[in-house]
């Protein structure tokens, strides 16, 4: 009687028999289905644009307390909250002129602000699908967080350290991991169809099957009528 590791072993036999009976074929099918994707996507999928711009929370005055370091920081980490917040976004669609394209509610699903780890750097990130109107949206969304931020503190706390950067080149879709998981998806549907190719040479079908796989002797058998 056939062990269990020895089933095993005999369906990747198959499989890689399988894989290798079709070669040509799958190697072709993968390579269409690899340019196929990677058309689709420089093609018709919208690019998307990332525009990055940062906010120096300086001490300031505080600087000169014994905990003026650890004030700037957990103000800059507030910051990222301001940033994202209704009032900040309207004020930010306003100055750039796109009332009539943006919501501050859809403008939030486009955006993201975080503090860099251990300092006083605000990050703001705006994606778009054009890149000058992400950089407009980036800059302006700056400038108002640092404009309120100030009001909120009665000071000069914040500054614009990092202008907002033109994006040269899209963020998304990128191309070759387009192309790797189309070859990767296409593979893996060809491995797929030789499992389950493999799967009928384990059904008992002949006397040697009954030894094979049960360890027993064949008495007689029914003959198959046409």
């Amino acid at each position: 009687m056939i062990s269990k590791k020895d089933q095993l072993f005999e369906q990747l036999w198959t499989v890689a028999k399988f894989l290798k009976k079709y070669k040509v074929m799958i190697i072709v099918s993968v390579i269409i289905l690899a340019v196929i994707g990677t058309t689709y996507a420089a093609s018709s999928v919208p690019k998307v644009f990332y525009s990055t711009a940062k906010i120096y929370v300086r001490p300031n005055r505080a600087e000169y307390l014994s905990n003026g370091a650890s004030i700037s920081e957990y103000l800059a980490a507030d910051g990222a909250q301001i940033a994202q917040s209704i009032s900040v976004l309207k004020e930010a669609i306003s100055n750039c002129g796109l009332q009539d394209l943006f919501t501050a509610d859809a403008l939030q699903e486009q955006m993201y602000a975080y503090t860099e780890p251990q300092s006083r750097i605000l990050v703001v990130m705006v994606a778009d699908i054009e890149p000058d109107r992400a950089q407009l949206l980036a800059q302006n969304i700056c400038e108002s967080t640092v404009k309120r931020i100030n009001e909120i503190t009665n000071g000069d706390w914040a500054a614009i350290a990092d202008n907002a950067d033109l994006p040269e080149k899209p963020e998304y879709p990128i191309l070759w991991k387009t192309m790797l998981q189309s070859v990767c998806f296409g593979l893996g549907v060809w491995f797929l169809i030789a499992v389950l190719f493999s799967l009928p040479e384990h059904r008992i079908s002949s006397e040697e099957d009954v030894k094979k796989y049960l360890g027993l002797n064949l008495l007689g058998s029914i003959p198959k009528e046409r």
